[in-house]
């Protein structure tokens, strides 16, 4: 885990605010957990982000690559990508799948998940939440597997309040409570992974790397603020303030692609979650991303994506329900 106690850089900032604009939550859903010992919980991998706040007692939570972290009680755990992984009350208890706890539906997302033994009591808050926004995307696919902020980390004091005012939720149960906890999740794992990303070691690399380099950063973050926009070669190096090639070269040095091909990937980003979200039409999308007509943007769709836009659907929200408890 990084060192959390390490304070941001300046340089980058500008250019990683704005990128961090596009921070775009939906799919929440929660378990909320009554846990008794003995117990253990498998969660199948899912394209989300999840997170797991430890209200009561104490959990282990291991991965599918076989590393392990304690979380104690105030602890929050965030797995960016929603790798399959377990919580335990020990390492070698072995797991139940979540599907087979029967999680009991008590609100619209919200689920209660009980394990009625007659051990020690653990209480968790367990939330899944999918992403959108194609920096978001490129952000996460670089964060660690597992990311843990304990509790007696105060160098956030904004993510301790989040941490704490969830954890006051879970336990009150005051009515409302559905309602207050998807707005503290969008907030906390937000706060998390600007965290990470404003912490991050200078030794990181590709993409983070990039943004945080004064003059490429900020050709990135006018790429994803205007990607309809008809970007040249002049105009990428106009807005890094460099020559044509040496922004070539450094850009493709650092992020392993070249800057059309950069805007390509983020311009079918944003179309993806248009059309699978039925927000737009396809000629809609086009003209929104700077194509000139329907056709050369279905081309250049199929090319990138690997099938035709109009094949793209509304992607299921995150949900226990999807995990199998149904």
């Amino acid at each position: 885990m990084p060192d959390q106690s390490s304070k941001p850089r300046d340089p980058p900032r500008d250019a990683l605010s704005a990128i961090l604009r596009d921070f775009r939550f939906d799919g929440v859903s929660y378990g909320q957990c009554q846990l008794r010992r003995p117990w253990a919980i498998s969660f199948p991998a899912e394209e989300t982000a999840r997170l797991h706040l430890v209200v009561e007692g104490q959990a282990w939570l291991g991965s599918g690559g076989g590393a392990w972290e304690h979380l104690r009680e105030g602890d929050v755990a965030l797995l960016p990508r929603g790798p399959g992984h377990f919580l335990a009350d020990r390492k070698d208890r072995p797991a139940v799948p979540i599907a087979d706890l029967s999680p009991v539906e008590i609100a619209d997302h919200v689920f209660d998940v009980t394990v009625a033994g007659r051990g020690r009591r653990t209480i968790m808050s367990c939330c899944s939440v999918g992403y959108d926004g194609e920096a978001l995307k490129f952000l996460i696919a670089l964060m660690p597997e597992i990311i843990v902020v304990r509790r007696d980390d105060d160098s956030d004091r904004l993510l301790r309040t989040l941490l704490d005012g969830m954890a006051q939720e879970v336990s009150r149960q005051r009515p409302g409570a559905a309602t207050m906890l998807a707005r503290f999740a969008d907030l906390v794992i937000g706060s998390i992974i600007r965290g990470w990303a404003e912490r991050a070691p200078d030794s990181a690399s590709g993409w983070l790397a990039a943004i945080r380099d004064p003059n490429l950063g900020r050709a990135i973050a006018a790429i994803h603020a205007r990607p309809g926009d008809d970007w040249s070669a002049d105009r990428f190096a106009a807005e890094a303030g460099m020559s044509r090639s040496s922004f070539f070269a450094r850009f493709t040095s650092m992020t392993g692609q070249t800057p059309a091909r950069y805007l390509a990937a983020v311009r079918m980003g944003i179309a993806t979650t248009l059309l699978r979200q039925g927000k737009s039409s396809i000629a809609a999308a086009a003209a929104r991303l700077g194509y000139e007509s329907e056709a050369s943007f279905s081309r250049a769709y199929k090319r990138i994506v690997g099938h035709p836009p109009s094949l793209a659907r509304a992607r299921a929200g995150a949900s226990f329900r999807r995990s199998g408890a149904e």
